[in-house]
């Protein structure tokens, strides 16, 4: 779907300069009409598990979704004819913990992802930068980035996008984790998000939820997608049941597999070209991650997460799958495909 020209943004960002011509001829007037500027937002917040494992697996996540979702659906599809910037934000809540180091890999991540992209011409002119934003100070410094941005200001780069990476409860998003201490991280509608602003959201704006019960009901009052959905005028997708991060760094299925890699000749058989081009996927990512978890402290892929975030299995007594909710309907509904 491409963007329909907004008339209001186009005069707010075009220029006109008329060149006097030599007697006898018609002045020339150039005119050079923008293009509607877009922030595509993939936010990560903390995990204070100090388990290697688990320590980037928010930064994981928010780097395939650029690569994944944004780049082939939002770039290609309801933005097509904009300037955008896609950024890859994160709450660094204590300074040790996305270590310098490990947000040095980050921006080398995402400028290999930027250089891939830059290959398709068109895509190059399309997309200006694709960056780390790094915010350290907390939920007040969120907000001011939803609402004023930070290098690209807010005025001219409305929100096309914003999906946010982090645990949660109903009503609240836990941007640093369980702890005590971290109460002041605990986002939500009263403490945060009520300050957002909606005009700093494109009209076609979503926001995706990745956290544990976004669309959950609240204690018997509406989730908190519904609140940010009707506050923002966007559509909120989440999950009502715990979200479920398991397979980031690879599923059961990929290990089992990786299993069958080591040993190819067990069952009396060769593998096919299908096969064999699996196993040497499944350990060139085995050796990346054990490289990093041994060098860095915590595992890491330069491609960012394997498998995307799925939809857990408790509470039990709530349904699966992803559900949105919209501005001015009461509830949630369910999304069959996204």
């Amino acid at each position: 779907m491409v963007e329909e020209t907004n008339s209001v943004e186009d005069k707010k960002y075009s220029s006109a300069k008329t060149e006097k011509a030599e007697q006898g001829q018609v002045n020339q007037t150039n005119v050079n009409l923008s293009r509607t500027k877009i922030e595509l937002i993939s936010l990560a917040g903390n995990i204070y598990n100090q388990s290697p494992n688990s320590r980037l697996v928010f930064a994981g996540q928010a780097l395939r979704m650029i690569k994944e979702e944004f780049i082939p659906h939002e770039v290609l599809g309801d933005f097509s004819n904009c300037h955008i910037v896609i950024t890859m934000a994160i709450l660094n809540a204590k300074p040790t913990y996305y270590t310098p180091e490990q947000q040095a890999l980050m921006k080398q991540d995402l400028m290999a992802v930027y250089n891939d992209l830059a290959q398709n011409q068109s895509l190059k002119n399309q997309v200006k930068e694709i960056r780390l934003c790094v915010l350290e100070k907390g939920l007040a410094e969120i907000t001011q980035y939803i609402n004023q941005g930070k290098d690209y200001p807010r005025s001219e780069y409305k929100i096309g996008r914003l999906d946010i990476f982090t645990h949660g409860i109903p009503g609240r998003f836990l941007m640093a984790d369980h702890l005590d201490e971290d109460v002041p991280y605990q986002l939500t509608m009263e403490n945060g998000i009520s300050a957002w602003s909606k005009e700093g959201f494109h009209k076609k704006a979503k926001l995706h939820s990745w956290a544990c019960r976004t669309c959950a009901p609240n204690h018997g009052q509406p989730s908190l997608a519904e609140g940010m959905a009707n506050h923002l005028q966007i559509p909120v997708y989440g999950f009502q049941k715990k979200s479920d991060y398991a397979d980031t760094w690879g599923s059961r299925d990929d290990r089992s597999t990786l299993r069958g890699c080591n040993h190819p000749y067990t069952l009396g058989l060769l593998m096919s070209k299908e096969e064999e081009a699996s196993c040497q996927r499944l350990q060139e990512e085995y050796r990346q991650r054990e490289s990093y978890k041994k060098g860095k402290g915590a595992i890491w892929m330069d491609s960012g997460a394997v498998h995307p975030v799925k939809c857990g299995t408790s509470p039990s007594n709530l349904p699966e799958g992803r559900y949105v909710a919209k501005p001015g309907i009461q509830g949630v509904s369910k999304v069959d495909a996204e």
